[in-house]
């Protein structure tokens, strides 16, 4: 009968550590679920701050190769300095 007390003992326990491991994957796997999400969000958040200042380097890019092109020097007068050519009337949009 002893025995069968010790047998029964150790299934519990066995059993315990059982659940306790499944418990312990768990909550790890969706730890780790929820650092990958984060880190995709990161990854796609990224892509395209890198996308955005690419293309901004490829206008740079054209500016300077082009900048002593006369309608390369209007283009940046008008949108940097806000000039316009005489007889040039400027409109401003109030809605925006």
């Amino acid at each position: 009968m002893n025995k069968s007390r010790n047998n029964r003992k150790m299934h519990i326990i066995a059993g315990i550590v059982a659940i306790a491991l499944i418990l312990y994957a768990s909550v790890t796997l969706i730890s780790i679920k929820t650092h990958t999400q984060r880190a995709q969000e990161q990854k796609a958040a990224l892509e395209q701050k890198i996308d955005e200042v690419s293309e901004e380097n490829k206008h740079l890019q054209y500016q300077l190769e082009h900048s002593e092109d006369d309608d390369t020097i209007k283009d940046i007068a008008r949108e940097k300095l806000g000039l316009v050519e005489p007889g040039e009337i400027i409109f401003y949009d109030e809605a925006k």
